[in-house]
């Protein structure tokens, strides 16, 4: 093929380097981005990198050999160290390690039907932003005490992560539908956020559980069965892909199945020729289809039913 010249070469760079303008320019209206003038520096390298990134990775989704895209979202002017600095805060060595003798084992026998989804049986699934407070285990585990609530009196409610913040000792999803059966959990109303992690209050709880199910570990099946009766907070483990997924079927070979650092709530799952869980994640719904990311089912894909449990009997107090 013959090389450009030097005029259509220049041209062409020109063009590109006026859409990266375009696409920062667009950032930064959409997310109410102000810099300094030396952070514009950074924050513009930052971004054109992640921009890079974009592009190679949809031309290896649009040639076949990625089953998702990136897109530019809030965190596209974040390196990935920083992104894990600021939102993925909460990473633990070992969180699989703590005994399972306080949960019931899972026991569901159900015909799993090919499909579902929480949403389509109306009940209301509510795409928060944890902001920096890197809260993801007690969004998801209250997501699903609420959705629990929902089910049992058709209420809707509010319950505190300020409450789950201050007051559990092993902070996970796990440890937080544990606290929530031995101790019930506060509306927001009544136990308000206050932006850090403080000392646990007196606040009489609003709602509660009879049982944590725990999912054999890596067992999907059992997974869906549990699904099936209250949406599941799972532990994940989020890798540098996921910081710019914008739809598809998630999937990376890089993802660990123990080293878990992120929470998610399942809602879902069916199949597009692919089989995929759908999750509500917590970041907003400017990350991934709306809020909602789709991932690869049947290979424990990130460690998403390593360490899953699910309440049953939630109810009012």
């Amino acid at each position: 093929m013959k090389p450009l010249s030097p005029v259509l070469l220049a041209a062409v760079l020109s063009v590109a380097a006026a859409n990266a303008n375009d696409e920062w320019l667009a950032f930064k209206q959409r997310f109410g981005r102000v810099y300094e003038a030396e952070e514009e520096v950074l924050r513009r390298r930052v971004f054109d990198e992640n921009l890079e990134r974009i592009r190679l990775h949809n031309a290896e989704h649009d040639a076949g050999r990625s089953t998702f895209r990136l897109g530019v979202n809030q965190f596209a002017d974040f390196t990935n160290e920083e992104f894990r600095q600021k939102i993925i805060t909460e990473m633990q060595p070992n969180i699989i390690s703590r005994p399972a003798s306080s949960r019931t084992p899972t026991s569901v026998n159900v015909t799993a039907p090919d499909s579902f989804d929480w949403r389509n049986e109306g009940v209301p699934i509510i795409i928060k932003n944890q902001g920096q407070l890197g809260a993801s285990w007690t969004i998801a585990t209250l997501s699903s005490v609420e959705a629990g609530v929902f089910l049992s009196s058709g209420q809707t409610v509010s319950l505190s992560d300020q409450n789950l913040l201050d007051c559990v000792s092993w902070p996970s999803t796990v440890g937080a539908l544990e606290y929530v059966r031995d101790h019930g959990v506060a509306t927001e109303a009544d136990y308000p956020t206050t932006g850090g992690v403080g000392a646990c209050q007196p606040v009489a709880p609003s709602a509660g559980l009879d049982e944590v199910h725990q999912v054999p570990e890596g067992d999907e099946v059992a997974l869906a069965e549990g699904l099936l009766q209250n949406p599941v907070p799972v532990m994940f483990d989020v890798e540098f892909s996921f910081q710019l997924y914008s739809s598809g079927i998630y999937s990376d070979p890089g993802c660990s199945p123990d080293q878990l650092n992120h929470a998610l709530l399942l809602v879902g799952y069916g199949s597009s020729g692919q089989d995929f869980w759908t999750l509500a994640n917590s970041w907003g719904t400017s990350w991934g289809e709306g809020g909602y990311v789709r991932v690869q089912r049947g290979v424990n894909m990130c460690g998403i039913a390593t360490m899953a449990a699910y309440p049953t009997g939630v109810h009012l107090l």
